[in-house]
């Protein structure tokens, strides 16, 4: 399997187009209160925690649309 950083994002789109998305609060620190980035080019949202600036994908992808980026050794 390739790594996400190989991955074009038509290919992305495709991973994407199955999976559920999650709306969770910052991974870093628990603060809910996101402020929009921008986009990424594969169409998912960027935003940065207002807490503590850590910036992630909001809603983020399930936990097996993320597994499936990565080989089973990463």
């Amino acid at each position: 399997m390739q790594g996400k950083d190989s991955l074009r994002p038509a290919e992305l789109h495709a991973i994407w187009a199955g999976a559920s998305f999650e709306y969770r609060p910052c991974g870093l620190c628990g603060f809910d209160a996101p402020v929009p980035k921008g986009r990424r080019s594969d169409g998912l949202e960027l935003v940065e925690c207002g807490r503590c600036g850590l910036v992630y994908v909001h809603p983020m992808p399930d936990d097996a649309a993320v597994r499936g980026l990565y080989g089973s050794a990463y």
